[in-house]
């Protein structure tokens, strides 16, 4: 499909839409001019019936009685063409040929006439004016009656009228329709000196290098395209965000892969050279828990991305019937180490919120719990409600985590010193992130359990500031 020009499309636009103000505008002033000229014509015929009543009253009726004849009234017939002045000549002027008057008395016989117009009768004899055709011309006609009771009919040929009123629109339109290409190489030069703006935009980007993400300079810009450099300005910053947020992950992603996989290797190694079975099993042991962790801490990385990346979904979702699938899910590994278990929660708790991220959100935070929580030991959920949120807590009996040092611990691969329990020290870092994408707060304080309590308060409805910036 062939790509338009906004340039070339917005002079055509202008263009067209001037023409088509100018030919409205041509076309109210011929209609203008037409009932001007109607009017002023209607005038110049009610003067002339009266000042032809006033001359020839008194001596029409003796002039018929000396000849026994219509009196012919003989108007100037010379040759003259053109417009204005080159009309007008010392004899009289062209258009008197189209003008015509008439005198008869009250029985209707013809009194006194002008040779410009035709020897029959140029109207009914009624008061007023009125629309004849008169041997295949058209008239416009005015009749009065006398103070002798002679009616008196001044006449105009209709195209007299119309040749002005062309005469009139065509003025407009010539002018007009002469300056229309000047108009278009006009607007054309406006529309180019208007687009600098875009076109200093356009030349910042194509001088970007690939990896040049700052902010375009808005100087010089017109204020209406400052909204197209904020949303431009708004994506590379997206752009720098994401881009940096991908380095870091594949920073992280190497660094924390590179102790376990030669951990992996090692024990690779040691099962190979073992000398029996029982040898041969614990490095298994090893070579199976060393699996294992990659895989959390690369499902870890992974879910830290994904909170990190693209805005979620939001809809209704039901704390309370994820905490049951999650803690179903890893109830088992609980068991397994004599770790009671257990969740206090209402029937549902809705909140407006990702359920994938707050899927993540419990399944760190129960996981953490049974992790560090030795054997025989307790992990309480609670969820409840606090005013417009819901609070959900988890305790746990483990060693819990000292005051000064909680702030750390929602560092990325941050683990404590001293715990034997296995991690990537990403668990917390990921509620962290869910909880800030929902607008809610994130606190860790000593359970009555004896180990660490974390509080989550998540609002029921996101603000809107919040849903904007997830």
């Amino acid at each position: 499909m062939r790509q338009r020009s906004a340039r070339r499309l917005l002079v055509a636009v202008l263009v067209a839409v001037v023409s088509l103000v100018t030919a409205s505008a041509a076309w109210l002033s011929w209609r203008e001019g037409r009932i001007e000229a109607d009017e002023l014509f209607d005038a110049k015929l009610a003067h002339s019936a009266r000042v032809l009543a006033a001359l020839a009253d008194p001596q029409v009726d003796t002039a018929r009685a000396a000849l026994d004849a219509p009196v012919v009234v003989q108007v100037w017939h010379g040759i003259a063409e053109g417009e204005g002045d080159a009309l007008v000549t010392a004899g009289g002027h062209a258009y008197e040929t189209r003008l015509a008057f008439q005198v008869r008395d009250d029985a209707g016989r013809l009194l006194l006439r002008s040779d410009s117009g035709p020897p029959g009768r140029l109207a009914p004899l009624a008061p007023g004016f009125v629309d004849a055709t008169v041997d295949g011309e058209a008239w416009r006609v005015f009749t009065l009656r006398s103070a002798r009771a002679h009616w008196v009919q001044a006449g105009e040929r209709a195209d007299i009228r119309a040749e002005l009123a062309a005469d009139i629109a065509l003025g407009t339109l010539l002018p007009m329709a002469t300056a229309m290409p000047v108009l278009a190489l006009l607007v054309w030069a406006v529309v180019n000196w208007a687009g600098r703006g875009l076109a200093r935009v356009s030349a910042q980007v194509e001088r970007r290098a690939a990896d040049s993400l700052e902010p375009l300079s808005p100087d010089g810009v017109p204020e209406e395209l400052r909204v197209l450099v904020a949303a431009i300005d708004g994506l590379l910053a997206r752009l720098r965000e994401a881009l940096s947020r991908e380095r870091r992950f594949i920073a992280d992603a190497a660094h924390e892969l590179r102790t376990p996989l030669a951990a992996l290797r090692v024990h690779a190694a040691n099962l190979r050279a073992a000398p029996d079975a029982a040898a041969r099993a614990h490095s298994q042991r090893r070579l199976d828990d060393g699996i294992a962790r990659i895989e959390r801490l690369v499902s870890q990385l992974l879910e830290l991305e994904r909170q990190e990346g693209a805005p979620p979904r939001r809809a209704t979702v039901d704390l309370a019937a994820c905490a049951r699938r999650e803690i179903a899910e890893l109830g088992v590994a609980g068991l397994d180490r004599g770790i009671a278990l257990e969740l206090i929660a209402p029937d549902h708790a809705l909140l407006d919120g990702d359920e994938a991220g707050l899927s993540a959100l419990l399944r760190n935070l129960v996981d953490n719990a049974l992790r560090y929580t030795p054997e025989g030991g307790a992990v309480v959920v609670r969820i409840e409600p606090d005013d417009d949120a819901w609070r959900l807590t988890v305790d746990d009996s483990g060693p819990g985590i000292a005051a000064e040092a909680r702030e750390r611990a929602l560092e990325r691969f941050h683990r404590g010193l001293g715990h034997l329990a296995t991690g990537s020290g990403l668990g917390l870092s990921i509620v962290q992130r869910v909880v800030e994408r929902h607008g809610g707060r994130l606190a860790l304080d000593s359970a009555a359990l004896g180990g660490l309590r974390v509080v989550v308060t998540l609002p029921r409805a996101a603000p809107p500031d919040v849903i904007a910036q997830v």
